[in-house]
Formats: structure tokens, sequence, C-alpha cells
């Protein structure tokens, strides 16, 4: 009974002094250190992303009515959903934003001969979007588009 009553004693010990020693922290800092609070965690962890996207405009040098995101199009191209193409996609949108022309020349013809069809002519625009997660599911928006190139996929690839 002895060693039950001085575990109670320690855990009461160890709330009081935790309490104290947190509070007394955000009194004197006006911040919190991780071990003792850790409530503002994710506060700091910024809710916009910024990403690429490859936008297509027309198809056979018809215009879309509305232009569509190649993540969003899977009746367009099979491979839609894949994360490889949209890693693909994100490095041909740095190469193009850091003006790197012999890489962006590289990762096009790549990315056209494995994803896009090959019996259609394509117009696509390179687009950084930027956008907050929870948002972007809800609703599909994004906070701001950026177009920064406009590319050709001409049919008959090979």
């Amino acid at each position: 009974m002895k060693t039950y009553r001085t575990l109670q004693l320690i855990i009461l010990a160890f709330v009081l002094t935790y309490a104290i020693t947190a509070s007394c922290t955000w009194y004197f800092y006006r911040k919190e250190i991780f071990p003792l609070f850790s409530w503002q965690l994710f506060s700091h962890v910024s809710a916009e992303k910024v990403d690429f996207g490859l936008r297509v405009t027309h198809i056979d040098d018809r215009p879309l009515n509305k232009p569509v995101y190649f993540e969003e199009a899977p009746a367009l191209f099979p491979d839609a959903g894949s994360i490889v193409a949209y890693s693909n996609i994100q490095a041909l949108g740095q190469a193009i934003e850091a003006n790197r022309l012999e890489t962006v020349g590289q990762l096009k013809i790549q990315f056209e001969n494995r994803y896009l069809s090959h019996d259609q002519s394509l117009t696509y625009e390179i687009v950084k979007r930027k956008f907050i997660p929870i948002d972007r599911r809800k609703s599909g928006d994004f906070v701001s588009e950026e177009t920064l190139t406009t590319l050709q996929a001409s049919g008959n690839r090979s």
C-alpha cells in the first residue's frame, strides 16, 4: 500500500510540475516548448501547396469547351491517375520554371511518348497551381493558376 501511495504522489507531482512549467513558459516567453505542450504543432504548417499541372486546351486543333487537367481526364489518358506521371509533370514544371531548356525538351518527349495519345495532336499548358488541399478536395478550386508555357504534341509520335 505504501508503494501505491508513493506512486500516486509521484504522478501528482509530475502533473503539477508539468502544468506549472508549461504555463510559465507561455506566460513569460509567449511560446510553447515542445515536450511540455505541442498544441500549436500544426498551426505553423502552411496550408497552401504549390505544384504543376498539365492542362489540355486543344485536341486535334479543336479547342476544348473547358480545358482539362491530365489527372482529371482518365477517359482521354489511361494513366491519368499515375503517381509517376504526376512526378514527371512536376519535373517538367520545375525545369520550365528554372529555364533549363535542354531538360525541358527531354522531359517533354519522354512524357508525350509515355502518357499522351499517339493518334491525336494536343495543345497543352504547363500550369503552376497554388491551392489549399482541403479546399481543392472539396470544391476543386485553386487559389491561383499561372500558365508557364504552352506546348504541342503532334499525332503519330513514335
